[in-house]
């Protein structure tokens, strides 16, 4: 865990963060998990900016964007219990890749190359 500086409209605060994720495509979702209530999230938006940070933090406990020149983070989810286990899920359909169904509804197993 590291401990970041937070800020809302009046104030910053120190929090601390546990899970990072990287979006990698403008498609697609996010799923987190928030320990303290057992449940898992997903947060879905018309498109994701590509290389942009997304953090859970304890201390918020939130979800938010994390600005990687600065370190502060932007509040995007509140009222989390003990937010964690975050990743990007990329839902864009790449050359060759059939494993989407036309309508891009559906999120299948891949078999990923790790190179």
């Amino acid at each position: 865990m590291h401990s970041v500086p937070r800020r809302t409209a009046a104030t910053t605060t120190s929090v601390e963060t546990d899970d990072t994720a990287f979006v990698t495509s403008n498609e697609g979702f996010i799923l987190f998990a928030d320990n303290g209530l057992n449940t898992v999230y997903s947060l879905k938006k018309k498109a994701f900016a590509p290389g942009s940070a997304y953090t859970a933090a304890d201390g918020g406990p939130i979800l938010g964007t994390i600005d990687v020149t600065t370190g502060f983070i932007t509040t995007m989810v509140t009222g989390l219990s003990g937010p964690g286990g975050l990743a990007f899920v990329d839902t864009s359909k790449h050359d060759g890749d059939d494993s989407r169904e036309e309508d891009g509804n559906s999120c299948r197993d891949r078999n990923w190359d790790s190179r």
